[in-house]
């Protein structure tokens, strides 16, 4: 089975005091600095806030914070590389 690009699923707890009220207002977000860029290597973020729409889900005053980056990362990039090596902490920067 050939390897798919890479992606990232992050699954985070966190406070709430410092969100605006433009982050409260929804539950999902999109991140895309350059939108004809949208399909190239790091070129967008997508987050969502689920415990908006269920607040059991968190704490009073924290948040549960999901951030997916997409599948447009080519695997042969990261290849062979070891974590911790000077190419691998370049390509991270």
């Amino acid at each position: 089975t050939p390897p798919t690009p890479s992606f990232v699923h992050l699954h985070l707890g966190i406070r709430s005091d410092g969100l605006s009220e433009q982050a409260l207002s929804s539950i999902h977000h999109i991140v895309v600095p350059e939108w004809e860029k949208l399909t190239q290597p790091q070129s967008a973020a997508f987050v969502s806030v689920p415990s908006l729409l269920d607040p059991s889900l968190a704490p009073e005053g924290r948040a549960v914070i999901h951030a997916y980056l997409p599948a447009t990362e080519p695997y042969e990039v990261w290849e062979g590389l070891t974590r911790g090596s000077a190419e691998y902490e370049r390509l991270k920067a």
